[in-house]
């Protein structure tokens, strides 16, 4: 019965410690929270810098010629699928390892919080990077008198493997839920 019980005993020790350290570990989750608010940061600066580069295009509108303003237009769009890029990551990476937001009822919330787990996180960050480095080889086509053939032979090059990667990660999800059984979004 002794014997028994010192048994006992040094389960219950061994199951508090590994309690104690899920539970530091489970909690260790928030950490996460000041880099997320530091993608909304991030979001905040993107802003004052669009508005920053749509204010003076719009100051000299009249002293910009066609091609230019096609990249200014390009860098605007650039910049808010950047800003997208990050929100997605931060509301994501919040909602995944942190905590449920529950700011709004169910059916007022945006269709990118019920889709966004850590695969399709993935395949979406994939597919707007894909579309930035896009705008960024269409602004330098714009403007290819300014760029040396290696430059953009390098773009083009970056472009091709970016959407082979894209592609090949794409695949590779669409395999995993085969196997798994269940259809991403």
């Amino acid at each position: 019965m002794n014997k028994g019980n010192k048994k006992n005993n040094a389960f219950k020790k061994e199951r508090l410690w590994e309690a104690t350290i899920e539970g530091i570990l489970y909690a260790c989750r928030w950490l996460l929270l000041p880099l997320f608010l530091g993608l909304a940061c991030l979001v905040l600066l993107l802003t004052w810098q669009f508005y920053a580069v749509l204010i003076d295009t719009a100051l000299h509108i009249h002293e910009i010629g066609k091609k230019p303003l096609i990249v200014i237009v390009l860098t605007l769009v650039d910049m808010c699928l950047i800003a997208s890029l990050v929100i997605m990551v931060a509301i994501s990476g919040y909602e995944n390892f942190v905590s449920r937001i529950t700011v709004m009822e169910e059916t007022e919330k945006p269709t990118i919080f019920s889709r966004l787990d850590p695969g399709t996180i993935k395949i979406k960050l994939g597919m707007v990077i894909i579309a930035i480095a896009s705008i960024q080889l269409l602004q330098t086509l714009t403007d290819i008198k300014s760029y040396t053939q290696e430059e953009v032979y390098l773009q083009i090059a970056l472009q091709i493997a970016l959407i082979l990667a894209g592609g090949m990660m794409g695949l590779i999800d669409i395999i995993l839920s085969k196997k798994h059984g269940h259809a991403k979004h």
